[in-house]
């Protein structure tokens, strides 16, 4: 009996359960409510080891951002509190617990309205959600009158300096004088060296990715909600309001993130022989669109280029952007060769008169031209901006992940890993002792 108690027990190895477990997120209370809605999209499937760690380690970043909009105070602090939930290694969005209150006072809250709007695409009806937020609602702190001017001082400085801020920090750190942490990686030659450098240089890359994501979706949420407060004051029938509302915020076609299709119907619809083409191996076709010098292959250096960053689980440094791994451009454009000729037609942008002419709900003429001149145009800007804010930030996190991948390279180099592969099913912990020299027979 007393040798078969697990405190005797000499095999110290983790279990499968275990393993599968590691990362799951602590219950500080009997009922937690997560959702896949928002994340599952960012983060598909099972996220890495070295994922889960890295991004969101950096709890305090996102506490001072909480401050610094007077949402929070230091009081507020607590290091357990978890931003996201993770179970089987899944990215979950917390609804619990967290530092923001995104949905208290949902649904007679018109501001939790549209946040649950804009995150899960639907309102919501499920009985414990809404007691959740009801009671959120209730229980949150009233803001000190330092917090309501810091927060009016937030939103005034989105509505005003938020597009401005954003085109600087793109032409900063894009445009003008690219950054490139491998550039500076290659100073060191060793992996110590190589850690230590890339956790100096993780706020630079965190502060300039997120820094004008929270002002612009501000910026974007105020036009959303003027919009929709146009349309429910003109009318009590929600279901002409939620059309309209969705098909003048799908209106916007005019964003850098639907430069991406566009592109690679363009790229194939310039090959001359498409069905030589579509007869290469995917192989083939790559090395036909990255070492020729027609138009096709111009286009494709120049897609690479712009938007190599993007990609399949592109917030994981586990898997590859396009620019690493471009066969998924190449399947795609063998498809649309594949189609018929409507698949190389490029979509036209709805003019603000078609959208505002095929509007249900009865607008006064007033209305009708407050929308058609300031509103929709201003509504449209905003979606733009907030997908290029998505695009710095995706690019700036790459940058971050190609670092990851020239130190998963050097310890590969030095013998303290199998592989380079084996670096992303490790935790940032042993990560570090690794590169401090110990070798724990826990790790490997």
């Amino acid at each position: 009996m007393l040798q078969s108690r697990p405190v005797t027990n000499l095999d110290n190895s983790y279990t499968d359960y275990e393993i599968m477990h590691e990362l799951d997120s602590s219950h500080p209370t009997e009922t937690e409510i997560y959702s896949r809605a928002h994340w599952g999209e960012i983060f598909p499937g099972s996220s890495s080891w070295i994922c889960l760690q890295w991004f969101w380690a950096n709890k305090s970043y996102f506490f001072r951002q909480g401050l610094k909009i007077g949402g929070k105070v230091m009081d507020d602090c607590n290091p357990f509190f978890e931003n996201m939930g993770i179970q089987y290694n899944q990215v979950m969005f917390n609804l619990s617990n967290g530092y923001y209150n995104f949905f208290a006072g949902y649904p007679e809250a018109k501001h939790a309205q549209s946040m649950v709007l804009s995150m899960f695409g639907h309102q919501i009806d499920d009985k414990d959600v809404l007691q959740l937020f009801r009671t959120q609602g209730l229980e949150a702190p009233k803001p000190s009158l330092t917090g309501i001017f810091s927060m009016l001082s937030f939103i005034i400085n989105s509505l005003l300096f938020g597009p401005k801020n954003l085109i600087k920090t793109k032409e900063e750190i894009i445009d003008k004088n690219p950054y490139d942490l491998v550039d500076i990686l290659k100073q060191y030659s060793n992996s110590k060296d190589i850690f230590n450098k890339i956790l100096d240089n993780q706020y630079f890359i965190s502060d300039t990715a997120l820094k004008n994501h929270g002002p612009i979706s501000v910026y974007t949420a105020i036009n959303d909600a003027i919009l929709k407060s146009i349309l429910e004051s003109a009318s009590n029938n929600s279901d002409n309001i939620e059309s309209d509302y969705n098909l003048m915020i799908s209106s916007a076609t005019d964003v850098i993130s639907a430069e991406v299709p566009k592109i690679l119907r363009e790229i194939a619809k310039s090959i001359k022989d498409k069905q030589w083409f579509r007869q290469l191996s995917d192989e083939e076709a790559l090395q036909e669109l990255t070492t020729g010098t027609d138009e096709s292959s111009q286009q494709f250096q120049y897609f690479i280029e712009r938007h190599g960053h993007r990609g399949y689980r592109e917030l994981d440094p586990m898997y590859k952007p396009w620019k690493g791994n471009p066969m998924p451009c190449i399947k795609t454009i063998k498809t649309i060769l594949s189609g018929n000729e409507t698949q190389f037609e490029t979509k036209i942008e709805t003019s603000v008169e078609e959208v505002v002419n095929g509007l249900k709900t009865p607008l006064t003429p007033f209305k009708k031209l407050l929308i058609k001149h300031v509103l929709l145009p201003w509504t449209r800007r905003g979606i733009g901006y907030r997908e290029l804010s998505k695009y710095i930030m995706v690019w700036m996190n790459n940058k971050c992940n190609e670092g990851f991948w020239h130190l998963a390279k050097q310890m590969f180099k030095e013998g303290l890993i199998p592989s380079v592969d084996t670096f992303f099913y490790l935790t940032i912990t042993e990560v570090e002792a690794l590169c401090n020299g110990q070798r724990d027979p826990l790790i490997f």
